[in-house]
């Protein structure tokens, strides 16, 4: 087939080498990978065929910093890996079509929809599919009933950012902190506990955030990556997150699961997605499913997948070139284990 270069945007963290590890891996043609990062001296700015630094998504001189390099390269397809990065793509994929660029982004309106958390969990809501217990706050005093009316301090209680990414802004409200055991016994990347007070003092100073307050789900949680053309569920590869670390996770099972691929499946629909999309699932309470994020983009995890058959990165990209995606069995079962490993360069 005819050898084809793409770019792998957010492309210098650790989480990278996988990803661009599974676009060098595939044998039916050569795949040239353009890695682009905000950063330049990472380990995927090694990896990758060629690299280059760009400003941030959210940059006013983003979209040409990347019209600029696909046009040099003569990049067939752009993989969007970060949240700025695919909402300014996806107001922007006229311009790169003009150059013989595909952007393999769904719409910029269910991109919208799915990256605001506030805006998710209304959608799913009004759509009659599964949602967390949730309340929208915007001052301290919606902030305070929220977090009662969920049952603090009986139970935890969640916060986040509405918009945010990598787990930024996340914390779980307890009751009870013992804040020199926090201290002590845990590193600061891990603790993602808080207490009411402490965030009472914080939040009620300054102008408040727009946040999300929603129910502690308690049980098994799955990381899904989904290969979604025009709303239909293509191939899908749930994994439960065994371990996780600093919000990324370091260990997971490829399961097979059709209670996670019956949640899935309508929300993709639902949101009309297309290519790569990460759906992420945790047990409540009462033993349901329910979806607390949703990334309408490749996952930091997505090598996992290509580790069990299913190279959806890699597919992402056929599909932006109207190519028709094998068939694949994913091999249920494979565990994957990150570590760290040591990189020299002069």
């Amino acid at each position: 087939m005819k050898p084809i270069k793409v770019i792998l945007t957010c492309a210098g963290g650790l989480e990278s080498v996988g990803k661009i590890e599974s676009l060098k891996s595939v044998k039916e043609r050569k795949v040239t990978v353009v890695g682009t990062d905000m950063d330049k001296d990472t380990p995927g700015s090694h990896v990758a065929d060629k690299f280059y630094t760009v400003p941030s998504g959210d940059s006013p001189d983003y979209i040409d910093a990347m019209l600029r390099i696909a046009k040099k390269e003569g990049v067939d397809v752009i993989l969007p890996a970060s949240q700025n990065e695919i909402i300014s793509l996806s107001k922007n994929k006229a311009l790169f079509e003009k150059i013989g660029t595909a952007v393999a982004c769904s719409s910029h309106e269910s991109i919208a929809a799915s990256s605001d958390k506030g805006l998710l969990y209304e959608f799913l809501k009004k759509r009659g599919l599964p949602y967390p217990k949730f309340y929208n706050v915007n001052s301290i005093d919606e902030f305070k009933h929220a977090v009662a009316k969920l049952g603090y301090p009986a139970k935890q209680v969640v916060m986040k950012p509405r918009l945010t990414s990598g787990s930024r802004g996340f914390r779980i409200i307890k009751s009870g902190v013992d804040e020199k055991e926090l201290l002590l016994g845990h590193k600061p990347a891990d603790n993602v506990y808080a207490d009411m007070p402490e965030l009472e003092r914080i939040l009620g100073s300054g102008k408040f955030p727009g946040l999300v307050v929603s129910e502690y789900l308690p049980g098994k949680e799955y990381s899904i990556d989904v290969l979604a053309r025009n709303g239909e569920s293509l191939i899908i590869v749930p994994r439960v997150r065994d371990r996780v670390m600093h919000g990324i996770s370091i260990a997971g099972t490829v399961e097979k699961n059709a209670e996670v691929e019956a949640v899935v499946k309508p929300i993709v629909k639902a949101f009309g997605f297309d290519y790569n999309v990460n759906v992420q699932l945790k047990g409540s309470d009462d033993g349901r499913l329910l979806p607390y994020e949703i990334n309408p983009r490749i996952s930091g995890t997505i090598a996992a997948a290509t580790g069990a058959g299913a190279n959806l990165i890699y597919f992402g990209a056929k599909l932006a070139l109207k190519e028709e995606i094998p068939k694949v069995s994913v091999k249920y079962g494979t565990k994957m284990i990150r570590y760290w490993r040591e990189m020299y360069t002069r």
